[in-house]
């Protein structure tokens, strides 16, 4: 059976979903020190660069696995970079100290999936993208993203 799409015993669809953030170049600037790297941030908290795009924005891609429960019309995020609480999921923009001295981190920006919709889920078809484009305006440690099938 593929990876792409899955159907496990419970009825719940499950499948796995190439993911891209698109993130304005200003947002990587906005940390004062130097000797960091900057990225998307997996679970064993390795730090993924991007890619620069044409328009001077990063881009960043990685796998989410998704379960679609059709009666409850919920979605759940799972995955290699994935964080948080079942009913908060979220990705980490991650600027992480190269040599760090009493912290490893220097900041974290939470990129949360709870704007992907139901319909946007729940109408992937086969090579579909789900693109996050990150604002540069956040509120705190959490990004304003709008998220679009690609």
């Amino acid at each position: 059976m593929s990876r792409a799409a899955l159907v496990n015993t419970t009825g719940l669809s499950d499948r796995w979903v190439k993911t891209r953030l698109i993130c304005p170049d200003a947002i990587e600037a906005t940390v004062a020190e130097s000797g960091f790297d900057f990225g998307l941030q997996d679970v064993d908290q390795v730090v993924h660069p991007g890619k620069r795009t044409q328009g001077d924005s990063l881009q960043f891609e990685c796998e989410l696995r998704i379960k679609l429960d059709g009666a409850k019309k919920t979605i759940h995020f799972y995955g290699a970079f994935v964080h948080g609480p079942s009913a908060d999921r979220f990705l980490y923009l991650s600027w992480k100290r190269q040599n760090p001295t009493d912290s490893l981190w220097i900041q974290r920006l939470k990129i949360p999936l709870s704007g992907i919709s139901w319909e946007q889920a729940s109408g992937l078809k086969e090579g579909q993208v789900l693109q996050g484009r990150i604002s540069k305006d956040r509120k705190g440690a959490r990004a304003t993203v709008d998220w679009a099938v690609q």
